[in-house]
Protein backbone atom coordinates (compact mmCIF):
# COMPACT_ATOMS: atom_id res chain seq x y z
CA UNK A 1 0.00 0.00 0.00
CA UNK A 2 0.94 3.79 -0.34
CA UNK A 3 1.68 3.54 3.57
CA UNK A 4 4.05 1.13 3.66
CA UNK A 5 5.82 2.21 0.58
CA UNK A 6 6.04 6.09 2.25
CA UNK A 7 7.02 4.06 5.59
CA UNK A 8 9.85 1.81 3.99
CA UNK A 9 11.07 5.20 2.31
CA UNK A 10 11.13 6.89 5.73
CA UNK A 11 13.11 4.17 7.30
CA UNK A 12 15.82 3.82 4.72
CA UNK A 13 19.43 4.59 5.18
CA UNK A 14 19.29 5.64 1.58
CA UNK A 15 17.18 5.78 -1.16
CA UNK A 16 18.41 5.81 -5.06
CA UNK A 17 16.21 7.68 -7.65
CA UNK A 18 16.45 6.95 -11.41
CA UNK A 19 13.62 9.58 -12.24
CA UNK A 20 14.13 13.04 -11.24
CA UNK A 21 10.09 13.52 -10.92
CA UNK A 22 10.30 11.45 -8.51
CA UNK A 23 12.06 13.05 -5.90
CA UNK A 24 9.76 15.66 -5.84
CA UNK A 25 7.34 13.38 -3.60
CA UNK A 26 10.37 11.10 -2.16
CA UNK A 27 12.51 14.26 -0.79
CA UNK A 28 9.81 15.92 1.50
CA UNK A 29 9.58 12.51 3.52
CA UNK A 30 13.66 12.06 4.48
CA UNK A 31 15.45 13.62 6.91
CA UNK A 32 18.63 15.10 5.14
CA UNK A 33 19.17 15.14 1.53
CA UNK A 34 22.16 12.98 1.98
CA UNK A 35 19.41 10.11 2.31
CA UNK A 36 18.72 9.98 -1.61
CA UNK A 37 21.11 10.25 -4.48
CA UNK A 38 19.85 10.56 -8.36
CA UNK A 39 21.38 8.80 -10.93
CA UNK A 40 20.71 9.40 -14.39
CA UNK A 41 19.59 7.03 -16.42
CA UNK A 42 22.52 4.85 -17.81
CA UNK A 43 23.40 1.64 -19.82
CA UNK A 44 27.08 -0.10 -20.83
CA UNK A 45 29.12 2.20 -23.31
CA UNK A 46 28.40 0.56 -26.47
CA UNK A 47 31.55 -0.63 -28.39
CA UNK A 48 33.36 1.81 -30.87
CA UNK A 49 31.86 0.08 -33.64
CA UNK A 50 32.90 2.88 -36.07
CA UNK A 51 29.50 2.75 -38.47
CA UNK A 52 29.77 3.66 -41.95
CA UNK A 53 27.34 5.87 -41.96
CA UNK A 54 27.07 5.81 -45.94
CA UNK A 55 27.61 2.34 -46.15
CA UNK A 56 24.69 1.78 -43.99
CA UNK A 57 22.25 3.97 -45.31
CA UNK A 58 23.14 2.04 -48.65
CA UNK A 59 22.00 -1.09 -46.86
CA UNK A 60 18.57 -0.03 -45.43
CA UNK A 61 17.68 1.69 -48.61
CA UNK A 62 18.21 -1.17 -50.63
CA UNK A 63 16.37 -3.81 -47.98
CA UNK A 64 13.70 -1.45 -47.47
CA UNK A 65 13.23 1.02 -50.40
CA UNK A 66 14.40 3.94 -48.07
CA UNK A 67 15.16 7.20 -50.35
CA UNK A 68 18.81 8.00 -49.84
CA UNK A 69 17.81 11.45 -50.62
CA UNK A 70 15.67 12.67 -47.59
CA UNK A 71 16.20 13.07 -44.16
CA UNK A 72 15.56 10.14 -42.04
CA UNK A 73 13.76 9.74 -38.81
CA UNK A 74 13.88 7.04 -36.65
CA UNK A 75 11.48 5.97 -34.20
CA UNK A 76 12.00 2.43 -31.80
CA UNK A 77 9.73 1.61 -29.36
CA UNK A 78 7.27 -1.87 -29.11
CA UNK A 79 3.94 -1.30 -30.92
CA UNK A 80 1.50 -2.23 -28.08
CA UNK A 81 -1.72 -0.53 -26.85
CA UNK A 82 -2.10 1.91 -24.25
CA UNK A 83 0.67 4.68 -24.17
CA UNK A 84 3.45 3.34 -26.66
CA UNK A 85 0.24 3.26 -29.75
CA UNK A 86 -1.01 6.98 -28.26
CA UNK A 87 2.55 7.89 -28.91
CA UNK A 88 2.17 6.57 -32.08
CA UNK A 89 -0.70 8.37 -32.87
CA UNK A 90 0.52 11.81 -31.85
CA UNK A 91 3.70 10.98 -34.18
CA UNK A 92 1.19 10.35 -36.99
CA UNK A 93 -0.26 13.33 -36.39
CA UNK A 94 3.12 15.38 -36.38
CA UNK A 95 4.23 14.06 -39.69
CA UNK A 96 1.04 15.00 -41.48
CA UNK A 97 1.23 18.45 -39.88
CA UNK A 98 4.76 19.02 -41.92
CA UNK A 99 2.63 18.18 -45.32
CA UNK A 100 4.65 16.92 -48.19
CA UNK A 101 7.09 13.62 -48.37
CA UNK A 102 10.42 15.22 -48.41
CA UNK A 103 11.34 12.84 -45.42
CA UNK A 104 11.33 8.91 -44.53
CA UNK A 105 10.61 7.74 -40.71
CA UNK A 106 11.83 4.50 -40.26
CA UNK A 107 10.34 2.52 -37.30
CA UNK A 108 11.58 -0.44 -35.41
CA UNK A 109 9.84 -2.20 -33.27
CA UNK A 110 6.83 -4.61 -33.71
CA UNK A 111 4.03 -6.16 -31.15
CA UNK A 112 0.36 -7.00 -31.08
CA UNK A 113 -0.66 -3.17 -32.00
CA UNK A 114 1.45 -3.08 -34.98
CA UNK A 115 -1.73 -3.51 -37.73
CA UNK A 116 -3.69 -0.44 -35.92
CA UNK A 117 -0.17 1.54 -36.16
CA UNK A 118 0.52 1.25 -40.09
CA UNK A 119 -3.28 2.08 -40.43
CA UNK A 120 -1.98 5.46 -38.42
CA UNK A 121 0.57 5.94 -40.76
CA UNK A 122 -1.36 5.46 -44.42
CA UNK A 123 -0.33 7.29 -46.92
CA UNK A 124 2.15 8.68 -45.09
CA UNK A 125 6.21 7.94 -46.39
CA UNK A 126 6.98 5.52 -43.41
CA UNK A 127 8.83 2.29 -43.65
CA UNK A 128 8.02 -0.70 -40.52
CA UNK A 129 11.03 -2.75 -40.23
CA UNK A 130 10.44 -4.80 -37.74
CA UNK A 131 12.36 -6.03 -34.72
CA UNK A 132 16.01 -5.31 -35.10
CA UNK A 133 18.83 -6.44 -33.19
CA UNK A 134 20.25 -4.34 -30.76
CA UNK A 135 23.88 -3.74 -32.60
CA UNK A 136 21.80 -3.07 -35.81
CA UNK A 137 18.93 -1.06 -34.44
CA UNK A 138 22.54 1.31 -32.80
CA UNK A 139 23.91 1.26 -36.38
CA UNK A 140 20.58 2.48 -38.10
CA UNK A 141 20.64 5.32 -35.25
CA UNK A 142 24.14 6.16 -36.25
CA UNK A 143 23.04 6.09 -39.67
CA UNK A 144 19.87 8.69 -39.20
CA UNK A 145 19.04 12.11 -39.04
CA UNK A 146 16.77 13.00 -35.95
CA UNK A 147 15.15 10.26 -33.11
CA UNK A 148 11.38 11.51 -32.78
CA UNK A 149 9.44 10.06 -30.01
CA UNK A 150 6.54 11.90 -28.83
CA UNK A 151 6.90 9.64 -25.11
CA UNK A 152 3.29 9.74 -23.69
CA UNK A 153 3.94 8.53 -20.27
CA UNK A 154 7.29 7.25 -20.65
CA UNK A 155 9.57 7.02 -17.70
CA UNK A 156 12.60 7.93 -19.63
CA UNK A 157 13.18 5.74 -22.91
CA UNK A 158 15.94 3.22 -23.15
CA UNK A 159 16.05 4.02 -26.55
CA UNK A 160 16.30 7.80 -26.58
CA UNK A 161 19.65 6.93 -24.37
CA UNK A 162 20.43 4.77 -26.95
CA UNK A 163 20.00 7.16 -29.72
CA UNK A 164 22.16 9.56 -28.02
CA UNK A 165 25.02 7.37 -27.42
CA UNK A 166 25.26 7.41 -31.11
CA UNK A 167 25.06 11.02 -31.41
CA UNK A 168 21.63 11.04 -32.75
CA UNK A 169 19.70 14.32 -31.85
CA UNK A 170 16.16 13.14 -30.42
CA UNK A 171 12.61 15.55 -30.32
CA UNK A 172 10.47 14.08 -27.69
CA UNK A 173 7.61 15.01 -25.45
CA UNK A 174 9.05 16.33 -22.21
CA UNK A 175 7.42 13.30 -20.47
CA UNK A 176 9.23 11.13 -17.16
CA UNK A 177 12.50 11.53 -17.05
CA UNK A 178 13.03 12.14 -20.68
CA UNK A 179 14.42 15.45 -19.37
CA UNK A 180 16.90 13.69 -17.50
CA UNK A 181 18.64 11.96 -20.93
CA UNK A 182 17.95 15.05 -23.55
CA UNK A 183 19.05 18.37 -22.62
CA UNK A 184 16.51 20.50 -24.62
CA UNK A 185 18.70 22.99 -27.09
CA UNK A 186 21.30 20.99 -25.98
CA UNK A 187 21.29 17.88 -27.47
CA UNK A 188 17.78 17.65 -28.74
CA UNK A 189 14.50 19.12 -27.96
CA UNK A 190 11.52 18.82 -25.60
CA UNK A 191 7.94 19.63 -26.46
CA UNK A 192 4.91 19.60 -24.36
CA UNK A 193 3.57 15.92 -24.24
CA UNK A 194 1.00 15.07 -26.90
CA UNK A 195 1.15 18.66 -28.78
CA UNK A 196 1.36 17.17 -32.35
CA UNK A 197 1.42 20.98 -33.52
CA UNK A 198 5.04 22.01 -31.43
CA UNK A 199 6.47 17.99 -32.49
CA UNK A 200 5.56 18.97 -35.98
CA UNK A 201 6.96 22.51 -35.35
CA UNK A 202 10.36 20.79 -33.86
CA UNK A 203 10.87 18.73 -36.69
CA UNK A 204 11.04 21.38 -39.21
CA UNK A 205 13.15 23.33 -37.45
CA UNK A 206 15.71 20.89 -36.41
CA UNK A 207 15.81 19.37 -40.61
CA UNK A 208 16.17 22.60 -41.94
CA UNK A 209 18.66 23.39 -39.22
CA UNK A 210 21.72 21.46 -40.24
CA UNK A 211 24.74 23.03 -38.04
CA UNK A 212 22.11 22.68 -34.80
CA UNK A 213 21.64 19.23 -35.70
CA UNK A 214 25.52 18.38 -36.16
CA UNK A 215 26.34 20.37 -32.66
CA UNK A 216 23.69 18.25 -31.04
CA UNK A 217 25.20 15.23 -32.32
CA UNK A 218 28.23 16.20 -30.66
CA UNK A 219 26.88 17.10 -27.64
CA UNK A 220 24.60 13.97 -27.30
CA UNK A 221 27.94 11.82 -27.41
CA UNK A 222 29.75 14.22 -24.95
CA UNK A 223 26.81 13.97 -22.75
CA UNK A 224 26.02 10.20 -22.85
CA UNK A 225 30.02 9.52 -22.01
CA UNK A 226 29.99 11.72 -19.41
CA UNK A 227 26.70 11.20 -17.44
CA UNK A 228 25.04 8.16 -18.69
CA UNK A 229 27.48 5.13 -18.76
CA UNK A 230 26.97 2.36 -16.19
CA UNK A 231 30.80 3.44 -15.45
CA UNK A 232 29.84 6.61 -13.64
CA UNK A 233 26.28 5.15 -12.51
CA UNK A 234 28.51 2.34 -10.50
CA UNK A 235 31.08 4.90 -9.72
CA UNK A 236 28.77 7.25 -8.32
CA UNK A 237 26.58 4.61 -6.19
CA UNK A 238 30.00 3.05 -4.78
CA UNK A 239 30.64 6.22 -3.58
CA UNK A 240 27.47 6.70 -1.72
CA UNK A 241 27.91 3.14 -0.45
CA UNK A 242 31.06 3.73 1.16
CA UNK A 243 29.81 7.20 2.81
CA UNK A 244 26.61 5.67 4.38
CA UNK A 245 29.03 2.29 5.52
CA UNK A 246 32.11 4.34 7.31
CA UNK A 247 30.08 7.43 7.78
Amino acid sequence: SHCQVEKSVVEADLIVGLNSLDARCIRPLLSGPEKMIQLRPFMEAPADLRYDRDGLRKTWSERFGIPLDRPWYLAAAMMRPGAKQQSFSTLAEALRKLGGENYALIIAGDGPARKEIEALCKSLPVYFIGEVRAVDLLGLMSSSDLFVWPAIDEAYGMAILEAQSQGLPVIAGRSGGVGDIVRDGETGTLVPVGDAEAFAAAIRELTMDVQARQDMSQNARQVFERDHTLDFASAQLNQALEALVHG
